[in-house]
C-alpha cells in the first residue's frame, strides 16, 4: 500500500514541492468526510481519492487546514487537489476548477424545535450560527437583518444553537441529516437555496478536473460510491443522492 503522508496544519498553508508521483491534498479535519480515526484515514472524501491514487499510482500527501486555508493553497500551487464539502458556486470557479459533483445538496435551516421560520425575511434581527466564507455565509448574507456568530464546523455550528448561542445555523442537507439527531431539541426547517453540489477542488486548467470527474463515474458505476455513501452516511443519503443522479 502506497505510503500516505500526513502534515497537520492550523489554518496556514506550507509551501510542499510535489513530486510526479506525488498527490497534494489538503482537507478540512470533518468527520465523516475527511478525518482520522484510531490514526488511520477515514472518510468519504478521503476514500475517493484513496481509490484515485491507487488506480493513478500515486502517493498522497495530506495537510490538514482551516477551511479558510484550503482555496488559497490551490491557488498559490501548494495543494494539487482541495476537499473540504466545498459547493461549486460561480465565485470559487472564478478561482478554481471543479470535478463533477460527489454529493449533492440544499442549504436548509436548522433551529430549535419551539422556533420555525417560514420566510427569509422572518430572520431579520435573528442571530444565525454560520462558517466564515462558506457558501452559507454568502446565502445567509443576501437575507437582511441576520446577526452573525462564527464557528469552525458545521457540527459546531449546530451545536451552538442547541446550547442557546444562536437562535438558527444554515447547513447543508447532508450535515443535518447526520448532526441534527444528535440534539433531540432541534429540526431542520426552511430550504435556503436550491439543489447544490460538492466538487474537489483543484487548480485551473489541471487535467485533475477531468480525471477525477472520470474517476467519479467509475465508481459510481461500479456501485463502490453507493456503498461508501451507506457506510458514512447510511441509507437515507443513498436515496438522497440516487434520487439528484
Amino acid at each position: 500500500m502506497k505510503k500516505i503522508l500526513a502534515i497537520l496544519l492550523l489554518g496556514v498553508s506550507c509551501t510542499a514541492v510535489a513530486s510526479s508521483q506525488t498527490l497534494r491534498i489538503y482537507a478540512q479535519d470533518n468527520e465523516p468526510f475527511f478525518y482520522r480515526d484510531a490514526g488511520a484515514y477515514a472518510g468519504l472524501e478521503f476514500e475517493i481519492l484513496n481509490f484515485f491514487a491507487k488506480a493513478q499510482d500515486l502517493d498522497l500527501e495530506i495537510h490538514f487546514a482551516d477551511f479558510g486555508a484550503l482555496l488559497p493553497a490551490v491557488v498559490a500551487g501548494d495543494a494539487d487537489i482541495a476537499a473540504a464539502q466545498f459547493t461549486v458556486t460561480e465565485e470559487r470557479e472564478r478561482l478554481v476548477d471543479f470535478s463533477a459533483s460527489y454529493f449533492p445538496v440544499r442549504i436548509i435551516l436548522v433551529e430549535s424545535k419551539d422556533r420555525t421560520t417560514l420566510r427569509p425575511s422572518d430572520l431579520a434581527g435573528v442571530t444565525v450560527a454560520t462558517i466564515a466564507g462558506s457558501s452559507y455565509e454568502e446565502k445567509l448574507k443576501t437575507i437582511p437583518g441576520i446577526e452573525f456568530v462564527y464557528g469552525e464546523t458545521s457540527e459546531q455550528t449546530i451545536a451552538m444553537v442547541a446550547l442557546g448561542q444562536a437562535q438558527a445555523t444554515a447547513v447543508d442537507t447532508v450535515l443535518g441529516l447526520i448532526y441534527v439527531p444528535r440534539h433531540r431539541d432541534l429540526h431542520m426547517t426552511l430550504p435556503l437555496s436550491e439543489v447544490q453540489h460538492y466538487g474537489f477542488a483543484v487548480p485551473e486548467n489541471s487535467p485533475l478536473a477531468g480525471k477525477l470527474t472520470e474517476h467519479l463515474h467509475a465508481l459510481k458505476t461500479s456501485g463502490i460510491y453507493y456503498r461508501l455513501l451507506k457506510k458514512y452516511f447510511g441509507q437515507k443519503a443513498v436515496d438522497m443522492v440516487r434520487a439528484a443522479d
